[in-house]
């Protein structure tokens, strides 16, 4: 089942909300939420659209989605912030003999992670959300297909049983 949300055809345009894009994207490659659920979560961002595939109990529910698509943006905006704010005065303690230039790229990253935080405000928005996640079939199925496999049950008897489970569930 395929659903999709928020406002279609918005572009992100201003520079800060592209690097938010660019940090929304990356964030979502290094998680991609598979230890959560058995799902897929990918960001475009030049269309800013997440798309959700994969099985999930919440296929097609507005809330569960918004919920992880606003989770994902807000750690977008706050690991550069919370960075900056946790390895800058130790950056600067260790580049001792470089205090000025440790200074300078402090506060460049510190003027990095807020641009970006602002763009995430910005592009959350703006965001379409595509879910193609189905739900997950029932654990009795999923038997009935081992004993198929193991040669227990033949394809009709498989099919027939398949369709009975379903029916009650």
């Amino acid at each position: 089942m395929t659903a999709e949300f928020g406002p279609r055809d918005e572009r992100v345009a201003s520079l800060p909300e592209r690097l938010a894009a660019v940090s929304i994207s990356l964030l979502t490659r290094f998680t991609n939420w598979k230890s959560l659920e058995q799902m897929d979560l990918r960001f475009r961002s030049d269309s800013a659209t997440f798309v959700v595939s994969g099985e999930s109990e919440q296929s097609g529910e507005r809330y569960s989605r918004g919920i992880s698509v606003g989770v994902t943006c807000l750690f977008a905006g706050l690991v550069p912030v919370l960075a900056v704010l946790s390895v800058g005065p130790a950056a600067i303690d260790v580049l001792e003999p470089f205090r000025p230039l440790g200074e300078v790229l402090l506060l460049f990253s510190f003027v990095f992670a807020l641009v970006n935080l602002f763009g995430v405000f910005g592009v959350l928005t703006k965001i379409d959300v595509i879910d193609h996640t189905t739900e997950p079939e029932p654990e009795a199925v999923a038997e009935l297909r081992e004993q198929f496999v193991d040669g227990e049950i033949d394809e009709r008897e498989l099919a027939a049983r398949v369709e009975e489970v379903l029916e009650r569930e």
